[in-house]
């Protein structure tokens, strides 16, 4: 394996970095090598290659290029992270929750799901997972809350 990076280049600019280094121990064309040990892409992304000088510089370009990328990543949503098993009951209102331990006296889904909620070795709940995502469909399926609400609570959303 190589220790250098191979950069993608179009049009004298950086606009990616490839795995290329695992299997190429040449850049092809249109790719730039340089040492991997101590690489930031912040240095060459979206800076144009002199040649001349051999050095990445920054043009017109490269600060709104990076201000839009800035300004998207800021407005994409943020996964949920795991969070506290209580701040997730927490999640539900009152009469949502009383609802839900209703129901658990009737249905061994819910009443399976709290006991796990219970179960004082589960510290967290991943709200992307397949099991609280299958819960809170059966929760809107049962009509104990509304699509609505599932929504709120896997957007970790306080009613």
């Amino acid at each position: 394996m190589s220790n250098k990076a191979f950069l993608f280049l179009t049009e004298n600019r950086v606009t990616a970095t490839r795995a290329g280094w695992m299997q190429q121990q040449t850049p092809a064309e249109n790719e730039m090598e340089v040492p991997f040990e101590g690489f930031n892409p912040e240095n060459y992304m979206f800076k144009k290659y002199n040649a001349e000088t051999k050095e990445f510089v920054a043009d017109e370009h490269t600060a709104k290029i990076l201000s839009d990328i800035a300004a998207a990543m800021a407005q994409a949503p943020k996964p949920p992270l795991p969070i506290p098993t209580g701040d997730f009951k927490q999640l539900f209102t009152l009469g949502e929750r009383a609802a839900i331990k209703a129901l658990a006296q009737q249905d061994f889904l819910v009443q399976e799901f709290l006991s796990t909620l219970d179960d004082p070795t589960v510290l967290t709940v991943d709200l992307n997972s397949n099991m609280v995502s299958d819960y809170l469909n059966h929760l809107v399926t049962t009509n104990t809350i509304t699509a609505e609400r599932k929504t709120a609570v896997l957007a970790n959303q306080q009613p």
